[in-house]
């Protein structure tokens, strides 16, 4: 089976962006994007040297559909299995809390601000609202995942991250990736990303707001099987070993 995908002139530039981002060659806000009348796209990338970079424009194929969304709300329990993909578009493993813990009480190890920005408020989110939706996941997978940077393989997690990290906020800003999470029967949908974390050497999948852990059911911690979309299309998830079951490149 083969579905031919039509790209809008936002998703392309950021397909281009993330492309580039895999060369390593970090495309900023800054820089033009310039779609041109032969079919090509020309990005002006500003560095100690200027260059242009012109790449030919390609008809998207995948043979993975769009996931329908269930239109159930995720603020209660929901019965079902809502993750009808396998990896590497999904992800299992452990699901812990952050902000608050399972009653309620102050996360010490969190200090309550997310990575992400709130579009309600402009503002880092803040993780102890107890009726905040949402997700976290490890650096290592969003960086793999959304801008194909796996250079903290060999170079460690913190200067690479120190590196791309307003990069990655910057693309989760602009493409709003959701999740949707099984647990124990139980299933939420278009969960957003509010935070960074958990880090690797917890061996954790995912961590969870205190309502959306609450909606699982989970009791602080729980195994979880999640997917993410992009506009309802599934996103190839990198940065998770599936058969060790931790971070890492498989």
């Amino acid at each position: 089976m083969k579905i031919d995908y039509s790209l809008s002139p936002e998703e392309l530039k950021s397909a281009v962006e993330q492309y580039l981002v895999s060369l390593g060659h970090p495309v900023a806000s800054s820089d033009s994007f310039v779609l041109n009348p032969d079919g090509t796209v020309t990005v002006e990338i500003a560095q100690d040297a200027p260059q242009s970079i012109v790449l030919p424009v390609k008809q998207v194929d995948s043979t993975i559909q769009p996931i329908k969304t269930p239109v159930a709300p995720t603020s209660s329990l929901q019965q079902g299995h809502w993750v009808t993909l396998d990896p590497p578009y999904s992800v299992t493993g452990g699901g812990t809390m952050f902000g608050l813990d399972w009653h309620g009480s102050i996360d010490a190890m969190d200090n309550g601000e997310g990575f992400f920005i709130d579009p309600a408020t402009g503002k880092p989110y803040n993780t102890r609202d107890k009726t905040l939706e949402g997700v976290s996941l490890p650096r290592e997978v969003m960086l793999s995942s959304f801008l194909h940077v796996d250079l903290w393989d060999t170079d460690g997690i913190t200067p690479v991250w120190s590196k791309y990290a307003s990069m990655l906020r910057q693309w989760v800003d602009g493409n709003k990736p959701l999740l949707t999470i099984d647990s124990g029967g139980n299933s939420v949908a278009e969960q957003p990303l509010v935070d960074a974390g958990p880090t690797a050497e917890t061996g954790n999948a995912i961590d969870l707001t205190y309502a959306t852990a609450h909606a699982l059911n989970t009791h602080g911690k729980a195994l979880c099987t999640y997917m993410i979309q992009v506009a309802g299309k599934p996103v190839e998830i990198r940065g998770w070993n599936s058969k060790t079951g931790k971070v890492g490149l498989g």
